[in-house]
Formats: structure tokens, C-alpha cells, sequence
């Protein structure tokens, strides 16, 4: 019997089954999706680069995610677990590859993904500040951090359901804000006579080039795709419901970029939108917009961008402990660090781990980055963009090797689903790997600080990595035969 399989048997060490409804599951995962800190910091530069067919790089970028949401989709009707692909390349190659796979997930979601949030939410605190007239710097910045980082463990303290409750709320503050907002936007516009005609050339503004910048800007902003399978053993009925739930996120956060977009496309120039980039405050440039067409609504943008945070940092956090959880019920990982509350039966050592952790690590890197909260947001920001392209590249590849062996077992196999769709996720994902992130950060354009030592950091996760796996590997083997 496995150490999955025994740990299974007992209750003390098995996440609580069926707890999450499909709607309750969902809205944690598009929680995590952070669709208000994607519409006010990563959509503007895309309808800056590249103006209103900006919606058609949300459009192509969405189909271009089709074959790796397709892989997920089997692979989690097939075997649905919070391991997700951590199980499933354990499965297709073997424990070592898993458990490096594994440890770059974690490390993605875990310290990096977790961390954005307070740098981001720091930088949100300071924009209140500067609202209200009160002077704010780096100092205020952290105090900010750790507002989001108490708050944040509060919500993640106990059963997973107070946890999805708590972000679904978070989600629909921002959800409402912003159909609100940028249908006003949109609406206005349209009764002026403005509208954003994709249709036509005039719409790339920024000829080709700048279309591609769009692309690289909306695969950050729809790589979502993976996000419900943390879920799967607390979810209701997992075989069928995380599948959905993929095909859902992807769906409802492609149709709120294309909202946000268009209604950005509608209310501004690409110039104009580039001149807010510039002279905004840390909010983004979409607080400039809203200053100028709802006046003290504007506010709601802080209010949104300090919800959106939120959501996305207790999504991270559950998503980053349950991976956790599953590989030290496998003895891949240390076994405190995974170990269950005994009546809400969550990984609690590892939510709290990963809490304390973030703060940390946006502490060290902000003042790394000239004590500069943005600094430490757009490094640990890269450094994810890239982990979750290179380990979309091999979900994929695990895809094949899953199904190639469940051929071996005379299983039912296809090539087009089961080989080519994996292959096309592949080709379209390593190339948004090569074009937005070593293309970018391997140049000697940047200072070391912003430029090569993310590739390194990088790259050096997935060797840690390997690492990891065979010192785990190594001490379950010498318990196993002693």
C-alpha cells in the first residue's frame, strides 16, 4: 500500500471530503484569478501596446489556453487531487519528477504567489494614504503588508468554508464594482457615438509589435487554468465538478477581460491610457480613469484592488497547503509542515507557514529592490509569470505520458486528444515562455537586480527541485527498509 493510500485510510490525515459546493469552489478559484488586479494593473498596458484589439489578444490568448485547460480538464476527471499535477507527473514518470514538479508549484504559489499580494496590497494602503492626504513611503508600505498579511491568516485559520466564504464576498465586491464601473463606462461612451471598432486596422495601433506585447499581458492575466485542482478532494462530486470549474474560470475570466478592455478601448485613447501608465499613482492607471468620468468613485477602485488582493492572497495561500498537504502525506515534503487540523481537518501548519512566509519575503526583497514595494512586486511578479508558463509546459508533457501508460493498460486511448492537443500545448506554451520571459528578463538591457537574476531564481526552483525529490525519495526509502 502507498503512504497516499495509508494516509488516506485515517481521517486525522485526509482533507474533509464534499464540503465545497461547484459555486463555492469556483468563486475561490476565480477569487484567485484576481480579475480587479488584472483589469487595473495588467489590461491597461495591453490596450496601451496595442489599443482596442486588444479584446482579440484576449480572444486568441483564450484559445491559445484551450489545449492546457483541455490536459487539465482530463487529467483531473481522470485522477481529481490536491496534488493535481504534482500526482499526475508522479504518476507519468515517477516520484522524482513529481516531487520536483511539485516543489515548483509550491514555490509558486506558495512564497512568490502568496507574497505578491501584500507588496500589492502595501502599495494599496499607500494610495489610501495619498488619497486622504497622508504622507506614505516604503515604511507605510509594510505596515500596509502586514494589515493584509494579519488579515489574510485570520480568514485562513480555520475550515475551508469560513476561507471560501470569506473570498467569494471578496470576489463579489470587486465582481459588482466592476460590471458596474466599466458598463457605466462603456455605456457613456456608446451614447457620445465612441466606439472601439475591432474590426477594423486602425484598431492595432501599435502594429505588430504591440500586438504581441498585448498577448504576453493577457496570458498573464488568463493563466488560470490549473487553479481548481488544489480543490478537487474537498469539492463535491471532484470528477465532475473540477472539470468544469476549469472550463468555467477560463470561460468567466476571458469574458471580464474583454469587458474591461473594451471599456478601456471606449474611454480613452491608447496614448492617453499610456500617459495615465505613466503619471499614475500605485494604484494603476484605472484610478485616474475612474477619477475622471465617477469622480469620488474612484475610491471604489482602491476599495477593489485592496478585495481583489485579498481574495487572491487566500486563494494562494489554500491553493499552496493543499499541494503541500499532498506531498508529505507521500513523505515528500516535512511532515509538521503538512499536517491536518484535527476538527477543521486543513492543512493549518502549512496556511500559516506560507502567511508568515510572504510577509518575510516581501520585507527582504523590498528592500533588496531599493526598499521599493513595486520592486519587489514586479520581481516576485516575474518570477511566477515564468514558473506558471514553465509548468504549463509540463502538464502538458506530463498529459502524454499519462495517457501513453494508460494505453499500455489497454485503456481507452486517442491520439488527437490524448497526444496532438497536449503537443499544441506545448508549442503555444513555450512559446509565450520564450517571447515574455526570457526574451525580456535574459537581457543585458537590465540591471542584474531586474533582469538575469530572475531567469537564474528561475530556474534554479525547478533544480532545488530535483534536489528536494531525491533527498525525499532517499529518506522514504531508508524508512521504508528499516
Amino acid at each position: 500500500m502507498s503512504s497516499s493510500e495509508t494516509s488516506s485510510a485515517s481521517g486525522e490525515t485526509t482533507l474533509r471530503s464534499g464540503v465545497l459546493s461547484l459555486s463555492a469552489a469556483t468563486l475561490v478559484g476565480l477569487g484567485y484569478c484576481g480579475l480587479a488586479v488584472s483589469a487595473y494593473l495588467i489590461l491597461p498596458y495591453a490596450v496601451a501596446s496595442t489599443g482596442s484589439s486588444a479584446i482579440w489578444g484576449v480572444i486568441l490568448t483564450t484559445v491559445m489556453m484551450i489545449p492546457t485547460a483541455a490536459c487539465i480538464y482530463m487529467l483531473s476527471k481522470r485522477r481529481p487531487s490536491a496534488g493535481g499535477a504534482y500526482t499526475w507527473a508522479t504518476e507519468g514518470f515517477g516520484p522524482f519528477i513529481g516531487a520536483a514538479l511539485g516543489f515548483a508549484i509550491i514555490m509558486m504559489v506558495g512564497p512568490l504567489g502568496s507574497s505578491l499580494q501584500p507588496a500589492i496590497g502595501g502599495m494599496t494602503f499607500n494610495s489610501l494614504l495619498d488619497a486622504i492626504g497622508v504622507e506614505s513611503n516604503f515604511t507605510t508600505g509594510i505596515v500596509g503588508a502586514l494589515i493584509f498579511v494579519v488579515v489574510g491568516g485570520l480568514l485562513v485559520a480555520k475550515n475551508v468554508t469560513l476561507s471560501t466564504k470569506a473570498v467569494s464576498i471578496l470576489f463579489a465586491s470587486e465582481a459588482i464594482f466592476m460590471v458596474l464601473f466599466f458598463g457605466f463606462l462603456i455605456v457613456k461612451e456608446s451614447l457620445a457615438g465612441n466606439f472601439a471598432n475591432i474590426f477594423s486596422s486602425s484598431a492595432f495601433t501599435g502594429g505588430f509589435d504591440g500586438f504581441k506585447a498585448s498577448l504576453i499581458f493577457a496570458v498573464f492575466a488568463l493563466a488560470v487554468v490549473d487553479v481548481p485542482v488544489s480543490m478537487a478532494e474537498e469539492t463535491a462530486e471532484p470528477q465532475k465538478n473540477i472539470p468544469k470549474m476549469t472550463a468555467l474560470i477560463l470561460g468567466l475570466a476571458a469574458l471580464t477581460c474583454v469587458f474591461s478592455s473594451y471599456a478601456l478601448s471606449v474611454a480613452v485613447t491608447p496614448d492617453e491610457l499610456a500617459s495615465d501608465i505613466e503619471n499614475a499613482n500605485q494604484v494603476g492607471p484605472v484610478y485616474l480613469i475612474a477619477e475622471q468620468f465617477i469622480g469620488w468613485g474612484k475610491y471604489g477602485v482602491i476599495i477593489t484592488s485592496a478585495t481583489s488582493i485579498m481574495a487572491l492572497f487566500v486563494a494562494c495561500i489554500l491553493f499552496a497547503a493543499r499541494f503541500t498537504h499532498a506531498m508529505t502525506r507521500d513523505g515528500l515534503a516535512p511532515q509538521w509542515l503538512g499536517r491536518l487540523h484535527k476538527t477543521h481537518q486543513t492543512p493549518r501548519n502549512a496556511q500559516l507557514f506560507f502567511t508568515v512566509l510572504a510577509f518575510v519575503l516581501v520585507l527582504v526583497v523590498g528592500i533588496w529592490q531599493s526598499s521599493s514595494l513595486a520592486g519587489a512586486y514586479a520581481w516576485g511578479g516575474a518570477i511566477f509569470s515564468g514558473l506558471v508558463l514553465g509548468i504549463y509546459v509540463l502538464i502538458n508533457v506530463t498529459a502524454i505520458a499519462v495517457f501513453a501508460k494508460r494505453k499500455g493498460r489497454g485503456e481507452h486511448f486517442n491520439v488527437f486528444t490524448h497526444v496532438i492537443v497536449p503537443i499544441l500545448g506545448v508549442i503555444v506554451i513555450a512559446w509565450f515562455l520564450w517571447q515574455a520571459f526570457f526574451s525580456t528578463y535574459w537581457s543585458d538591457e537590465l540591471p542584474f537586480a531586474n533582469g538575469k537574476s530572475i531567469v537564474i531564481i528561475w530556474a534554479a526552483i525547478f533544480i532545488v527541485g530535483g534536489i528536494w525529490g531525491g533527498i525525499f525519495l532517499s529518506r522514504r526509502k531508508s524508512v521504508s527498509s528499516s
